[in-house]
């Protein structure tokens, strides 16, 4: 479940087809966790909140129908169930400190390989921004890539802070450095992102942090 935690985080954003494989293969996993381990998860409080915005989309979508003007074309249980898709993750993650960082750095790495997949000239498209014209590689608009963007800098920017406030553990082994050289590489790539998509939102979300 771990390798599908990674693919989907990876493949989310990037090619949304192979990322909801690697998430039925998580939702499948966690029903199947919910039903064998239900004592202990019926206690979580999260789990509570994510039924209840179930059962709110559902009364929604029945006020909808009988008490308005306004009849839904069709049920959806996405708009609030997607805000507790991290209950998922989190519980396959568990707390392990080696999943949530391969996870992040997942994340980080989705981020690239989106723009790659959904621009027709990535790199035409990549020197372009260099130059000082805005991009957004095809992902919805500018500023939904400076949003990925930015949050692949956090995240990698939270992993680099972990490793050097604990560097007598970890930036004593090859292993170490080279991933902590890997996720400056990355920080600088996705910091390029947002500074071609002229967003002033991340950028001002990023000062903030």
């Amino acid at each position: 479940m771990f390798i599908s935690t990674l693919g989907y985080t990876l493949f989310k954003v990037a090619d949304r087809n192979i990322g909801d494989v690697f998430l039925t293969l998580l939702v499948l996993g966690f029903i199947i966790g919910l039903i064998s381990n239900w004592k202990i998860l019926i206690q979580d409080k999260i789990l509570w909140l994510f039924l209840l915005s179930l059962l709110s989309q559902i009364l929604s979508w029945f006020h909808g129908i009988y008490f308005t003007p306004y009849t839904p074309s069709f049920f959806s249980l996405s708009p609030l169930a997607n805000l507790f898709y991290f209950f998922i993750l989190a519980y396959w993650l568990k707390g392990n400190t080696y999943y949530i960082f391969s996870t992040l750095t997942a994340y980080c790495l989705g981020v690239i390989l989106a723009c790659i997949l959904h621009s027709n000239a990535p790199v035409d498209e990549f020197l372009l921004g260099l130059t000082g014209q805005r991009v957004d590689f095809g992902i919805t608009n500018a500023n939904h890539t400076a949003a990925l963007a930015g949050g692949a800098i956090l995240a990698s920017s939270f992993i680099i802070y972990f490793f050097i406030k604990e560097f007598r553990v970890h930036l004593r082994t090859w292993y170490g450095i080279g991933y902590i050289s890997f996720l400056i590489i990355i920080s600088i790539i996705n910091l390029l992102l947002v500074y071609m998509t002229f967003s002033r939102s991340t950028w001002l979300a990023l000062c903030c942090v």
